[in-house]
Protein backbone atom coordinates (compact mmCIF):
# COMPACT_ATOMS: atom_id res chain seq x y z
CA UNK A 1 0.00 0.00 0.00
CA UNK A 2 1.31 3.37 -1.07
CA UNK A 3 1.55 5.92 1.92
CA UNK A 4 0.43 9.70 0.22
CA UNK A 5 2.13 12.36 2.59
CA UNK A 6 -0.60 14.75 2.33
CA UNK A 7 -1.79 17.25 4.84
CA UNK A 8 -5.60 16.89 3.71
CA UNK A 9 -5.46 13.31 4.33
CA UNK A 10 -7.59 11.74 7.14
CA UNK A 11 -4.58 9.53 7.53
CA UNK A 12 -2.86 10.72 10.87
CA UNK A 13 0.77 9.33 9.53
CA UNK A 14 0.04 10.84 6.11
CA UNK A 15 -0.57 13.86 7.60
CA UNK A 16 1.95 14.14 9.79
CA UNK A 17 5.10 13.17 7.40
CA UNK A 18 3.51 16.16 4.76
CA UNK A 19 5.90 19.59 4.45
CA UNK A 20 2.55 21.46 6.13
CA UNK A 21 2.79 19.54 9.76
CA UNK A 22 3.61 20.73 12.75
CA UNK A 23 7.11 19.25 13.49
CA UNK A 24 9.47 21.79 15.47
CA UNK A 25 13.34 21.59 14.45
CA UNK A 26 16.25 23.42 14.55
CA UNK A 27 18.28 23.61 11.35
CA UNK A 28 21.68 25.60 11.15
CA UNK A 29 20.61 27.66 14.41
CA UNK A 30 17.31 28.33 13.22
CA UNK A 31 13.84 27.13 14.58
CA UNK A 32 11.16 26.35 12.15
CA UNK A 33 7.61 24.94 13.03
CA UNK A 34 7.13 22.96 9.91
CA UNK A 35 9.67 21.94 6.40
CA UNK A 36 6.44 24.36 4.66
CA UNK A 37 7.55 27.21 6.58
CA UNK A 38 11.17 26.61 6.14
CA UNK A 39 10.21 26.31 2.09
CA UNK A 40 8.27 29.37 2.13
CA UNK A 41 10.84 31.16 4.73
CA UNK A 42 13.66 30.82 2.11
CA UNK A 43 12.37 32.37 -0.19
CA UNK A 44 12.51 35.91 1.40
CA UNK A 45 16.21 37.37 1.79
CA UNK A 46 15.56 39.14 4.80
CA UNK A 47 16.08 37.77 8.30
CA UNK A 48 12.88 39.11 9.90
CA UNK A 49 10.62 37.53 7.54
CA UNK A 50 12.40 34.44 7.28
CA UNK A 51 12.30 33.60 11.21
CA UNK A 52 8.81 34.86 10.94
CA UNK A 53 7.16 32.47 8.14
CA UNK A 54 9.71 29.61 9.86
CA UNK A 55 7.34 29.75 12.42
CA UNK A 56 4.00 28.60 10.89
CA UNK A 57 2.80 25.10 9.70
CA UNK A 58 -0.25 24.01 8.10
CA UNK A 59 -2.32 26.20 5.60
CA UNK A 60 -0.61 29.52 7.18
CA UNK A 61 2.65 28.18 5.78
CA UNK A 62 1.49 27.36 2.16
CA UNK A 63 0.04 30.98 2.25
CA UNK A 64 3.40 32.50 2.58
CA UNK A 65 4.35 31.07 -1.05
CA UNK A 66 5.30 32.89 -3.97
CA UNK A 67 7.43 32.10 -7.15
CA UNK A 68 11.20 33.12 -6.61
CA UNK A 69 14.55 31.83 -8.35
CA UNK A 70 16.61 32.11 -5.79
CA UNK A 71 16.55 30.76 -2.19
CA UNK A 72 18.15 32.68 1.03
CA UNK A 73 19.82 30.95 4.19
CA UNK A 74 22.20 31.97 6.59
CA UNK A 75 24.00 33.67 3.74
CA UNK A 76 23.62 31.94 1.04
CA UNK A 77 21.86 32.33 -1.74
CA UNK A 78 21.04 29.61 -4.17
CA UNK A 79 19.20 29.40 -7.14
CA UNK A 80 15.53 27.56 -6.79
CA UNK A 81 15.05 24.26 -8.17
CA UNK A 82 18.72 23.07 -8.19
CA UNK A 83 20.31 20.38 -6.65
CA UNK A 84 21.77 22.78 -3.86
CA UNK A 85 18.40 24.15 -3.55
CA UNK A 86 16.93 20.17 -2.82
CA UNK A 87 20.26 19.63 -0.47
CA UNK A 88 19.03 22.33 1.42
CA UNK A 89 15.63 20.74 1.92
CA UNK A 90 16.97 17.41 2.24
CA UNK A 91 18.95 19.03 5.34
CA UNK A 92 16.04 20.47 6.45
CA UNK A 93 13.69 16.86 6.41
CA UNK A 94 16.87 14.93 8.30
CA UNK A 95 16.49 17.57 11.13
CA UNK A 96 12.37 17.36 11.08
CA UNK A 97 12.80 13.40 11.44
CA UNK A 98 15.96 13.05 14.29
CA UNK A 99 14.66 16.03 16.00
CA UNK A 100 10.81 15.82 15.92
CA UNK A 101 9.68 12.10 17.43
CA UNK A 102 6.18 12.23 16.30
CA UNK A 103 7.22 13.10 13.03
CA UNK A 104 10.16 10.54 13.28
CA UNK A 105 7.36 7.73 14.22
CA UNK A 106 4.99 8.29 11.55
CA UNK A 107 7.50 7.83 9.02
CA UNK A 108 9.10 4.69 10.28
CA UNK A 109 5.63 3.54 10.73
CA UNK A 110 5.46 3.44 7.16
CA UNK A 111 7.64 0.46 6.85
CA UNK A 112 8.81 0.20 3.23
CA UNK A 113 5.90 1.25 1.50
CA UNK A 114 6.51 3.46 -1.45
CA UNK A 115 6.11 7.18 -0.22
CA UNK A 116 3.82 9.38 -3.10
CA UNK A 117 3.19 12.70 -3.21
CA UNK A 118 -0.19 13.11 -4.82
CA UNK A 119 -1.43 16.58 -3.91
CA UNK A 120 -2.88 18.62 -7.21
CA UNK A 121 0.06 20.49 -9.23
CA UNK A 122 3.61 19.31 -8.86
CA UNK A 123 6.02 22.25 -7.76
CA UNK A 124 8.40 22.74 -10.43
CA UNK A 125 11.16 23.79 -7.69
CA UNK A 126 10.94 20.77 -5.72
CA UNK A 127 9.11 17.97 -7.48
CA UNK A 128 7.31 15.23 -5.64
CA UNK A 129 9.79 13.05 -7.21
CA UNK A 130 12.55 14.49 -5.45
CA UNK A 131 10.72 14.83 -2.04
CA UNK A 132 9.74 11.50 -1.81
CA UNK A 133 13.20 10.63 -2.99
CA UNK A 134 13.96 12.12 0.22
CA UNK A 135 11.71 10.81 2.98
CA UNK A 136 12.00 6.96 1.40
CA UNK A 137 16.48 8.01 1.50
CA UNK A 138 15.69 9.69 5.24
CA UNK A 139 13.29 6.55 6.31
CA UNK A 140 15.98 4.13 5.19
CA UNK A 141 18.55 5.85 7.33
CA UNK A 142 16.50 5.97 10.39
CA UNK A 143 15.67 1.92 9.75
CA UNK A 144 19.48 1.79 9.72
CA UNK A 145 20.35 3.90 12.83
CA UNK A 146 22.38 6.21 10.12
CA UNK A 147 21.02 9.31 11.37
Amino acid sequence: MAINASFKSNNQTERQISNLAYSEFIIEGRKCHSIEGFYQGVKRSGEEMQNHIFQTFGIYAKNYSKPTTFVYFNGRKIKAGTKEHHQLIFEAQKCKYTQHKESREALLSTGNSKITHNVGNDSPLYPAKVYCKHLTTIRAMLQKGEV
